[in-house]
């Protein structure tokens, strides 16, 4: 980079600075003056020659000296210049006041010349001084210059640290973070994994005992009795008991094939050879031989778990059973359903339809599940339940025969839980009358035992008045807390009453509500009057006084 060169405006010294420090103030290192950088060089002037000093007019004739044109005697050789020898005489009476003259000029020159060298030892003093005062200022500033870089490098390293300490703080943070990211990713896979388990699990649980319930797997079966006539025929029979009109006879109590309907028939008891339990398998084997899949298919799951529960049970209970064969033929025929159901094929209504061709809506199991559980809740009495199961039910077009039985099943129960209901407020209604009535009783009863004292015609008004004051007190300090309690009493077995009024007006809206849905759900429009006539008669019932 360019220097620029200029003179001190104090002392007329050559400087030269670089660039950077243009228009900078800076102490001048001749005189220590303080002066303005120019921002461009100044025309450097060439020093003036110096002047050669005036030739002396004379010189001594004897030293050569200098003299000057008046002067009288040689400064160095004390001699008269030789213009002056002639007057000698006249010099010579002039001797002593030249003598004092330059003894006077010596002291003088002396004089001056002392001050002269204290001036410059004063000012070599001053110089030294300044430039001491300089050194300092500049080892001063060095040492500022240096610490300044020091703490900037300190301060550097602080920072430095600090950017590290935060980036080792930030990457502990963000891998801290992905740990918990990653551990709530697994917790919530474990979480999925458990609850989508829990939800299987549930839905296996749900579906064995719909199978359960569907086919009664878990009714108890009657025990039967083989019976072995002499004429070499064996008859299952329920019971066998000896006939009351015919002592000589048994009365069998034989069930048809399908094991539905019994029947009494008299055998003489000579003709009876022995008598036997049952076999066990063929019990079981009665019940499970009316396991067959119904007009609408389901999911493969259902008629897997239909064959363990069911078939693979048997099989499994008793392995050489004779009815094995016929218990193997029943399960081929529900894996044969289940392949045609994993192929894509739907049954509706007993017909099968492939995967492309165009069909009828399925009823969905969760709906003939419901339906089954209306129809089993209303012959249990369960009204209020049977009509909120009723609300999520969607029978799809096409099963009138389903529809309109569940339509007579909903409209019996709300009928039922209508009447029920209505009594219950009715009661609930009359027992607040009676509560009310009993209290108020209560507390004319307690009035009555302090009542107000009766006037005599022969006492003054006065005396009367001061007995009915003091009566007054007397009941403001006993009979009030006694009525406060009666009246408090009271108002908690109302507050009952009216909690349980509230209660079954919760119940009478979410049935309604239901009864609203279901109405909304038939397509029938007598089963869609009698429902809304059914609502609006709850919904009127008096709940509150």
């Amino acid at each position: 980079m360019a220097d620029i060169e200029f003179h001190c405006p104090h002392c007329r010294t050559h400087l030269e600075v670089d660039q950077e420090l243009a228009n900078e103030t800076l102490a001048c290192p001749a005189c220590n003056e303080s002066l303005i950088v120019p921002s461009q060089s100044q025309p450097v002037r060439p020093p003036k020659p110096a002047e050669p000093p005036p030739e002396p007019a004379v010189k001594c004739q004897y030293c050569n000296a200098d003299m000057a044109e008046d002067a009288v005697l040689c400064v160095k050789c004390g001699r008269k210049p030789s213009g002056e020898i002639a007057g000698e005489s006249k010099a010579k009476s002039q001797m002593p006041g030249l003598v004092v003259l330059v003894v006077l000029l010596v002291v003088l020159l002396a004089a001056a010349f002392g001050l002269h060298m204290r001036k410059q030892a004063r000012l070599a003093e001053e110089e030294r001084k300044r430039q001491i005062e300089k050194e300092k200022k500049e080892q001063l500033e060095e040492a500022r210059r240096i610490a300044k870089e020091e703490e900037q490098r300190r301060i550097e390293e602080q920072q430095r640290r600090q950017e590290e300490e935060q980036q080792r703080k930030l990457a502990e943070e963000k891998a801290r973070q992905e740990d918990a990211a990653r551990q709530k990713q697994i917790e919530e896979a474990e979480s999925r994994k458990q609850a989508e388990e829990a939800a299987q699990r549930e839905k296996i649980a749900t579906l064995e005992q719909r199978i359960r319930d569907e086919f009664k797997l878990d009714e108890a079966q009657p025990a039967m009795q083989k019976v072995h006539l002499n004429d070499g025929s064996v008859l299952t029979v329920a019971a066998m008991q000896q006939d009351e009109d015919k002592p000589d006879y048994y009365a069998l109590r034989v069930p048809n094939s399908t094991y539905t309907i019994y029947a009494t028939q008299l055998v003489p008891k000579s003709s009876v050879v022995k008598t036997e339990k049952e076999d066990p398998a063929e019990a079981e084997w009665r019940l499970i031989r009316t396991v067959t899949p119904g007009e609408e298919s389901d999911e493969p799951l259902y008629y897997e778990k239909a064959m363990e529960l069911v078939f693979d049970a048997f099989l499994a209970k008793y392995p050489d059973s004779a009815r094995r064969p016929e218990v193997e033929q029943l399960r081929a025929t529900w894996d044969a359903e289940l392949k045609r159901v994993a192929d894509g094929h739907i049954k509706i209504k007993g017909r099968w339809y492939a995967p492309d061709e165009k069909r009828p809506e399925q009823m969905s199991p969760q709906t003939r599940y419901l339906l089954r559980l209306v129809h089993q809740q209303v012959a249990n009495g369960q009204h209020e339940q049977a009509i909120l199961a009723g609300a999520n039910v969607k029978i799809p077009e096409g099963y009138e025969q389903e529809e309109r039985q569940f339509a007579i099943n909903v409209l019996n129960a709300l009928g039922a839980w209508g009447a029920n209901c209505q009594k219950q407020v009715e009661d609930l209604n009359a027992k607040r009358q009676e509560i009310e009535k009993r209290y108020e009783n209560q507390e004319q009863d307690r009035l009555a035992s302090y009542g107000p004292p009766r006037k005599q015609e022969s006492e003054q008004f006065w005396q009367y008045s001061k007995r009915r004051r003091a009566w007054e007190r007397e009941m403001e300090a006993k009979i009030a807390p006694i009525l406060e309690e009666i009246r408090k009493q009271k108002q908690e077995e109302l507050q009952a009453v009216e909690a349980e009024l509230a209660q079954w007006k919760k119940r009478a809206n979410a049935v309604c509500g239901a009864a609203t849905t279901v109405r909304e759900a038939l397509r029938i429009e007598e089963a869609k009057t009698r429902v809304q006539a059914l609502i609006v008669r709850i919904r009127d019932l008096p709940f509150s006084p």
